[in-house]
């Protein structure tokens, strides 16, 4: 089982929607000893509930809005919510429509198992945890438990607690639907809505457990994932982030994580991140995809918030340096973008150190799922001269870049690499021509087709070795 870390408060939107279920002993309002006709715990007593499950009646803890039964390894939660049953149904899929005392109710036995009951001006909801006792058929006694308290419900004077919205069109859990995950995962599953609409959570166990989709408004600007997959390729080059295409839409896959961004045709990204008992990299990644392309072409239904970063100087401009870049590489098209904020920052300190002003210098860079390659031009100033300067930049977080001179596809290039090369190790290419440095990361058979397409001359012959002496 993975541990899983949530940024931002669960809210049950598909069964329940308060998380006043999850109360635990050290955050209840006060313990109850008896029942009281204005007290949730008054409608059920620990025997009725210890009778219906063979368990020990045990400890009650809880207040005006929810109540918690203890009965050693088991626990029994009621709530009342303002929420409608057909909240619930919509939210939901695995649930049973059943009657309960004459009233429609919903009854999910996932894992835990759920009643959900329509009451005058919201819901009552029965969670079972754990297991009862032996023989027990736990559908049936948490039906006949619901009974009783229905019974018991008129005149109580409990606030219903304050609803957290189904699933609608500008949340993004409607992005995905259960069924759609559910299918993609081979189970049923659960939907739970975060308390924001950036965040949605699909789950195939009632108690938050088993598998896990989490769909969400990544916090991060495309740019700046496109340059951890850069990185990627040098920390992990067996398992990098690559870049692929959704649905016609740009996007970054991290196989080994589980993770896929896709940045929308509104500017913001979307971020599908798969937990699994038992991962599968081919697998969960083709049903991330899947997933990604039926999501993506709703994301125009989700005005979501996209910060913006004030203009910079930017190879944007500089028609003529993008022309330089090829088009296509191995076989896919290489788009050609400018350099966010945080990306230039190295370079124009490398820049001013030299004495250049922001219009001597131009950046771009193209990039796919084969390589990437970026290009900074040096009006006026010759490439060779400069690139030692800017060579700090280039390396990025290596620790100890090491140089050597070789030449590939007939180009005279510097292969800087972490640490000495042992001749096959992933490295940075660096190219100099008139007043462009060109850095690439690619291996071959793209490395050679990108050198082959850059305007850089050929390597100089080798020179003649001297003969021996006489």
């Amino acid at each position: 089982m993975q541990v899983r870390f949530r940024t931002t408060q669960i809210a049950v939107a598909a069964i329940v929607t308060v998380l006043s279920l999850a109360i635990g002993p050290a955050a209840l309002l006060r313990p109850v000893a008896a029942a009281a006709p204005t007290d949730l715990c008054g409608l059920l007593t620990p025997d009725e509930i210890g009778s219906a499950l063979k368990v020990e009646a045990g400890e009650v803890f809880g207040g005006d809005q929810s109540c918690s039964w203890y009965m050693g390894g088991t626990e029994l939660d009621v709530l009342v919510d303002a929420g409608s049953l057909e909240a619930s149904r919509a939210g939901t899929s695995g649930y049973v429509d059943v009657t309960v005392a004459g009233r429609p109710a919903l009854l999910f036995a996932a894992g835990d198992t759920w009643l959900v009951v329509a009451v005058d001006g919201g819901t009552l909801s029965l969670h079972l945890f754990s297991d009862p006792g032996t023989g027990v058929d736990v559908t049936t006694a948490v039906e006949a438990l619901g009974a009783i308290a229905l019974g018991r419900m008129t005149g109580l004077g409990a606030a219903p607690a304050t609803p957290t919205p189904a699933p609608t069109a500008g949340a993004l859990c409607s992005i995905l639907t259960a069924d759609e995950v559910g299918a993609a995962l081979g189970m049923q599953v659960v939907v739970v809505q975060s308390g924001q609409d950036q965040e949605c959570e699909y789950y195939t166990d009632a108690s938050f457990g088993g598998d896990q989709l989490v769909a969400s408004q990544s916090q991060a600007t495309f740019a700046d994932l496109r340059t951890l997959a850069q990185l990627s390729k040098k920390t992990d080059p067996l398992h990098p982030i690559i870049e692929i295409v959704v649905a016609g839409r740009p996007a970054l896959l991290n196989s080994r994580g589980a993770i896929l961004w896709v940045e929308t045709a509104d500017g913001w990204v979307l971020e599908l991140h798969l937990f699994r008992d038992v991962p599968d990299e081919a697998a969960d990644a083709t049903m991330l995809e899947a997933l990604a392309a039926l999501a993506v072409g709703r994301a125009s239904a989700f005005p979501l918030p996209v910060e913006t970063e004030a203009p910079v100087p930017t190879a944007a401009a500089d028609a003529d340096l993008a022309a330089l870049f090829p088009t296509r590489v191995d076989g896919q098209p290489f788009p050609v973008r400018a350099l966010t904020d945080d990306e230039l920052s190295a370079y124009y300190e490398a820049a001013a150190e030299l004495g250049m002003g922001m219009d001597d210098v131009t950046f771009a860079m193209g990039t796919n799922t084969s390589g990437s390659v970026l290009a900074v031009r040096t009006n006026g100033w010759s490439a060779a001269d400069v690139e030692p300067d800017f060579l700090p930049a280039l390396v990025g977080d290596m620790a100890d870049p090491q140089q050597t001179p070789t030449v590939v596809a007939d180009r005279a290039v510097i292969k800087v690499t972490d640490g000495p090369d042992p001749g096959d190790a992933a490295g940075l290419y660096i190219a100099t021509g008139d007043d462009v440095i060109w850095a690439i990361t690619a291996q071959e058979p793209a490395l050679s087709e990108i050198l082959l397409a850059l305007p850089l001359p050929p390597a100089p012959p080798p020179s003649p070795e001297p003969s021996p002496a006489s």
